[in-house]
């Protein structure tokens, strides 16, 4: 009897198409913006084709996941393997043989002693089973409640002092969505940090979008971090 699946189209090939525009990505000195041009890129061919881009999400955590992980294969060297998450929900990657053990884990409950409510990061980093960076990856954030919501949840979980915060935004938001975030950072300098891509090189309409709030964020220039620097103090962490 003949496998369905046998002449299934290979979607893996498509992944592997966006694990290269990360390693390229890697190669450049703004590696955000190239992972954000990449994300805008495919938005706009995907509204194109199909006349909508509605119910598209997921690409912007996979790519800055795959960023993460490719990085530290690279530099600690060690290599990940999946590992099934309790209620198929979430992802989670071990490092194979490497004393300490790094997790990565993207979309799942953050697992730690300090975390007083339930917190569902995009992408925790942990080192021998504990959290040694936060990302949120930040596409586009209009609402005042929204904002409030994601820095309250750290401010009443009282995150450790050395563990560091990263809030990557596609398009800063505005107003007092804008406030919520940049009263966090300055309430935390030196661990809660924005990562912002540069603009002149995304597709419109995107080029010209939430350039007050990206200049908020920039003045001073210690609330800001670059990816690059951030993986870097990462793989040190990471390291013995």
């Amino acid at each position: 009897m003949e496998n369905k699946t046998d002449n299934a189209p290979d979607t893996n090939s498509v992944f592997k198409v966006l694990d290269e525009i990360v390693k390229k990505a890697l190669e450049k000195e703004d590696i955000e913006s190239e992972l954000m041009t990449a994300y805008y890129d495919f938005f706009n061919k995907l509204k194109e084709t199909t006349g909508t881009a509605a119910g598209f999400n997921g690409l912007s955590e996979y790519l800055f996941f795959q960023a993460i992980r490719l990085y530290l294969e690279e530099h600690l060297p060690c290599e990940f393997e999946k590992v099934k998450p309790k209620n198929d929900e979430g992802i989670s990657i071990k490092s194979k043989e490497t004393d300490p053990q790094i997790i990565l884990t993207r979309g799942l409950k953050l697992k730690a002693e300090w975390a007083k409510t339930t917190i569902c990061p995009d992408i925790v980093v942990y080192k021998k089973k504990e959290p040694v960076a936060i990302f949120e990856i930040k596409v586009n954030v209009s609402s005042p409640d929204t904002a409030d919501k994601d820095v309250s949840r750290y401010r009443n979980n009282k995150v450790p002092p050395g563990i560091p915060i990263y809030f990557v935004f596609f398009q800063p938001p505005g107003g007092k969505a804008l406030k919520h975030y940049t009263s966090f950072l300055e309430e935390n300098p030196k661990r809660a940090y924005a990562i912002l891509g540069d603009p002149k090189e995304f597709p419109e309409p995107w080029r010209s979008k939430g350039e007050a709030g990206r200049d908020e964020l920039r003045e001073p220039s210690d609330k800001c971090k670059s990816l690059e620097n951030a993986l870097k103090k990462l793989a040190m962490d990471c390291k013995g």
